[in-house]
């Protein structure tokens, strides 16, 4: 199954509004509002970390959604049943599928040879599994859809904020603002929150040159139950919807609605984050490491393989 992620989006047509003249003068404008000064970057980062503090592991029931260009260039549209599924700090379960089996399932945790990195297992026909390990730039791109589990927690507002490392701007719309957190790589993670609650509603990752590479829209905050008690509940967003650039401009997105979030000692197990064991439970025959160049078959072009 071909997936090609771009734009389906509908477009509503603009409405010219007239403006209205009284005796050939405009009406008297308002006066604008003079802008309230921005907290400190610390400050905020601080108070969005406290919303999430605890949040050291998560077991949810999801409904994820993708809209994409299928093979013939039109629009799709998939939905499945699932699971999300972390523990911190940068390990990621995500399960897709129906009521008897998963089709799609990406994460990160251990690859194999003792390294670390993400996968994505594409279950539909034959299974195969995809993975890029820790420290490669590129996200995992395959048949048009694209995974990123390394920023997957940033872009949902479920990692804490570095707040020695951030800088604050203001927001796109007003009572908002934005973090920004320089990576390593030159990279960088933006999230814009509440000035009020500190609640997170959009979150973008930007390359060391600026193009985006991932953005999210965040909504409905939910408290996380936590088992056994003892700690404040954690307030994350339910809904998570990250668009995914695409070739000439398209845009494509995956649609997440968490439901009955926990933090749960027992689950999840530990095995899910291990792509040997994976592996085996799906059958994945093939394993493709996408950080490097495809392989060409030479056997019909009269050359050697390398080393040959």
């Amino acid at each position: 199954m071909r997936r090609e992620l771009s734009i389906v989006a509908a477009f509503g047509a603009a409405l010219g509004v007239g403006v209205a003249w009284l005796a050939g003068c405009a009406p008297r404008a308002r006066p604008a509002e003079p802008e309230q000064p921005l907290p400190p970057a610390s400050e905020l980062a601080d108070a969005f970390n406290a919303r999430i503090d605890g949040l050291d592991r998560l077991w949810a029931r999801a409904v994820t959604s993708l809209t994409y260009l299928n093979a013939d260039g039109q629009p799709a549209r998939e939905q499945g049943d699932g699971h999300f599924m972390f523990v911190a700090p940068a390990l990621v379960a995500h399960t897709i599928g129906g009521p008897d089996r998963t089709y799609i399932h990406f994460g990160s945790g251990e690859i194999g040879d003792g390294r670390r990195g993400g996968w994505l297992i594409d279950a539909v026909d034959k299974p195969v599994a995809y993975v890029v390990p820790e420290g490669a730039s590129d996200a995992i791109t395959v048949q048009g859809l694209r995974i990123d589990p390394a920023r997957f927690l940033s872009l949902a507002g479920l990692r804490p904020i570095d707040a020695g490392l951030a800088s604050i701007r203001r927001g796109s719309s007003p009572g908002t603002a934005w973090l920004d957190v320089p990576g390593r790589d030159g990279s960088v993670l933006s999230v814009e929150v509440r000035l009020g609650s500190a609640a997170p509603v959009r979150a973008e990752a930007r390359d060391a040159t600026g193009n985006l590479l991932l953005g999210s829209v965040l909504s409905d905050p939910a408290r996380v139950a936590v088992r056994g008690g003892g700690r404040t509940p954690p307030v994350i967003p339910s809904k998570i919807e990250v668009t995914v650039p695409g070739d000439e401009g398209g845009v494509g997105s995956v649609r997440v609605s968490l439901s009955d979030p926990e933090i749960n000692p027992r689950r999840p197990n530990a095995r899910i984050f291990r792509l040997d064991v994976l592996n085996k439970t799906y059958g994945v025959e093939e394993v493709v490491d996408v950080s490097r160049p495809p392989v060409v078959d030479t056997q019909d072009q009269g050359l050697s393989e390398p080393g040959g």
